[in-house]
């Protein structure tokens, strides 16, 4: 089962502003969380052993299933192995189906157009203070490494959290500053309300917080050529080539 709660950790010297962390769990029998699903700030041990005390906690009281839409590799669960922060799920949900989007060339990009290719997923915003670039650069760094299967085998998808503000022009110029404009990935808006219907396929929910900043979502998913999750990253840990690699093993098992 999938739960989320926020958790509100104080730092720095007094008086300073509590600092948030919008967490999505999924809990795997006996109460261990997948560390897959710490969407944001994934780096802090105290939302980390949070975590870990909220699905003992559950697990104690409820017989744990796997999350809407996907379940972990049981396998990977048995073993407890999850390398450089790469997360093997298998998908039931189909993410892509009934999505449209528009680009930041302002073209009007339908998602299902896109199956039949791997496609790698995130969620940013132009005015991000500093985690929407780094995992744009590490994504960017896996690009470089796909050469030719970008845009014709593999496809990269970035999708705003801030609609309100990101538009064509927005999320053009903030392509071409990270180095990511590029052909086969995609910067992507559209309204809140299709931005958050998006979401709700990866089990994400968009918060605003009261002086108006937005939670960060810093994690990445690999979708299969149907839409499927295949793999979530942890983007405090990943590192590029673990992404590329994945993406090329994928392309080969699936033809």
């Amino acid at each position: 089962m999938t739960f989320s709660f926020r958790l509100t950790e104080h730092c720095g010297s007094a008086g300073s502003r509590p600092r948030s962390y919008l967490i999505h769990a999924l809990c795997q029998p006996g109460g261990q969380p997948s560390r897959a699903y710490l969407a944001n700030y994934a780096r802090s041990g105290t939302a980390l052993r949070t975590l870990i005390v909220a699905c003992s906690i559950l697990a104690g009281a409820l017989a744990v299933t796997a999350c809407r839409g996907s379940k972990p590799n049981e396998e990977a669960v048995a073993s407890r192995t999850y390398p450089e922060g790469a997360y093997p799920v298998k998908g039931t949900q189909d993410c892509l189906s009934g999505a449209t989007l528009t680009d930041q060339h302002g073209r009007t990009i339908v998602l299902d157009s896109l199956k039949g290719k791997l496609v790698l997923i995130d969620f940013i915003y132009t005015s991000c203070p500093g985690p929407c670039e780094m995992m744009t650069a590490k994504i960017a760094a896996a690009a470089r490494e796909l050469k030719e299967r970008l845009g014709k085998q593999v496809a990269i998808v970035s999708v705003t959290l801030d609609p309100e503000h990101d538009k064509p022009d927005q999320l053009l110029k903030f392509a071409r500053e990270q180095g990511a404009e590029q052909p086969g990935w995609l910067f992507l808006t559209g309204s809140p309300e299709h931005i958050e219907a998006l979401m709700a396929r990866f089990r994400l929910k968009r918060q605003r917080e009261p002086d108006g900043s937005i939670d960060h979502v810093t994690i990445i998913y690999l979708l299969g050529r149907d839409g499927r999750e295949v793999r979530i990253y942890n983007t405090s840990t990943i590192k590029s080539a673990r992404l590329a690699a994945d993406i090329n093993a994928e392309l080969a098992a699936s033809g």
